[in-house]
């Protein structure tokens, strides 16, 4: 029997979760029909089959708490995002009306502070992208005629609430605390499918902290750039 193709990514727009789980069951049973071996084969068969099951259902379980939380930090994400790229900006700018520079060598520091200080903006738009893809998982999963058979009615409230149909509910939290809670849980989701997303696979202990990290330096970035017009201001003053 022929291995059966696959498609990537796992992810919308590529292969569907049916495809998913098909590729984690039905790959390993074309190896094991290739050169079988009876009892044993059929139960690497099963071992597979049942590990495609659970992952769907741990996916499930990670949503419900994973989805509101998603939606309400795309947003939030998003604002962090362009007031860390105008606060980079006006930096540069409050630096260039005390000294325009002369030579090359100053603008080449210019323009590499300009990228560092766009560091924290590039880290959170990938963190960004992993939430959207998180609020597209439960219409992916539905693609999956196992998957809807056994949690139709918790993917379908799942999609409404991805969409902004229903009321998550959730009581209010401090961003911060809300991006760790929401890093802790896309590990957990990556965990559960390692090979569903593009972002959402660059999940990471190590990114996680980068993050934490990005968010925290961009009110920084806000908070340097009021003072940075500030000083500008008074120089032109003084």
């Amino acid at each position: 029997m022929a291995r059966r193709p696959r498609t990537e990514p796992f992810a919308p727009g590529g292969a569907t979760a049916d495809d998913w789980i098909n590729a984690a069951a039905g790959d390993l049973a074309a190896e094991v029909i290739t050169n079988p071996s009876g009892a044993q084969s059929r139960a690497f068969v099963d071992a597979a089959t049942a590990r495609a099951g659970q992952a769907g259902a741990a996916i499930t379980a990670v949503l419900p708490k994973l989805i509101p939380l998603a939606l309400r930090l795309v947003s939030v994400v998003r604002v962090v995002i362009w007031a860390s790229v105008v606060a980079a900006i006006v930096i540069l700018v409050a630096v260039l009306s005390l000294d325009v520079p002369r030579t090359v060598a100053p603008w080449v520091a210019m323009l590499v502070i300009g990228a560092i200080l766009l560091i924290p903006a590039i880290v959170l738009s990938v963190f960004r992208g992993a939430l959207i893809e998180v609020l597209q998982l439960p219409e992916w999963l539905r693609s999956s005629p196992d998957l809807v058979r056994q949690h139709g009615t918790e993917l379908s409230g799942l999609v409404r609430e991805a969409n902004g149909e229903t009321s998550n509910g959730g009581p209010a939290r401090a961003a911060g605390f809300s991006v760790f809670r929401a890093g802790r849980l896309l590990l957990q989701a990556h965990k559960d499918l390692p090979q569903y997303g593009g972002l959402l696979k660059l999940m990471s202990l190590p990114f996680l902290f980068l993050v934490m990290v990005c968010f925290a330096a961009a009110w920084f970035e806000l908070l340097f750039a009021c003072f940075a017009v500030v000083l500008a201001l008074l120089a032109r003053l003084f």
